[in-house]
């Protein structure tokens, strides 16, 4: 009984459980705090595009002069990446994203990595074999402890066998809490970081890739929300500024 309750236990999978609860309690507490700040990231996005959308047809921005009397519409990058709130995730020069959410985005996605799709399956595989070693170590103990019972002066030694069984108990305990834990980290409304479940759908869109390892890779993908706000904004500036080159009092719109 003791090789095999050894050959148990020298089975990685206490470390597994390990790794796979400490993944857990990281999702349980920051998952939400961080899935709200991308949502507000998001919502700065989804501010600017609507100003886009305003200047593009003509329209100012509600509260906030143009740089042009002449035109309401005449407004520089710079100027909606603050109105919309983007300044506060974006870098003066519009080309890069700042720190702070640059950083927030691959510590979430190194936690993203350690509980990937990939990564829970082979964490669902061992507990599965876990599983059956134990049945097999049950049924073993039973009939060991049976067998021994039965001999003469049984009743002098006590109880039989009570390490090996609280062995497997504690086993069967810390692998019915790693079965639990899976199904939790598996549900995207429990855990939407995890699975980027209407994170930031709008700033997002644009790389709507997964990483080879089945998660979403924040880091890249604010990286490339980032560099799309340039090409959004020529795409639409290019008309204007064209249309009233040379016009006075017009200040060149285009993000260089």
């Amino acid at each position: 009984m003791n090789q095999l309750v050894t050959s148990i236990m020298a089975n990685s999978i206490v470390l597994r459980a390990n790794r796979l609860h400490e993944s857990f309690e990281w999702f349980r507490k920051y998952d939400a705090e961080y899935a709200e700040t991308l949502r507000e990231y998001n919502a700065a996005y989804r501010a600017f595009l609507s100003m886009v959308e305003s200047l593009r047809g003509g329209q100012g921005i509600s509260g906030r002069a143009s740089r042009s009397g002449a035109y309401p519409n005449n407004y520089l990058f710079n100027d909606v990446l603050l109105y919309s709130g983007l300044a506060q995730y974006v870098n003066v020069d519009g080309k890069r994203a700042r720190s702070g959410i640059a950083n927030l985005a691959r510590i979430i996605d190194n936690h993203v990595m350690a509980v990937s799709d990939a990564k829970l399956k082979e964490y669902e595989e061992s507990f599965a074999e876990l599983d059956r070693q134990q049945k097999a170590a049950r049924s073993f103990y039973d009939k060991a402890v049976d067998a021994v019972s039965k001999l003469p002066g049984a009743d002098a030694l006590g109880t039989i066998g009570v390490d090996d069984s609280q062995i497997l108990d504690n086993v069967d305990r810390l692998a019915a809490q790693a079965i639990a834990e899976i199904v939790v980290l598996r549900d995207p409304e429990l855990t939407p970081l995890r699975t980027n479940k209407n994170v930031a759908p709008d700033a997002f869109k644009v790389d709507p890739s997964y990483s080879s390892t089945g998660g979403p890779a924040y880091a890249r993908k604010v990286r490339r929300s980032v560099e799309e706000l340039r090409a959004i904004w020529n795409g639409m500036v290019g008309r204007l500024d064209q249309q009233h080159r040379g016009d006075p009092g017009w200040h060149r719109m285009h993000a260089d």
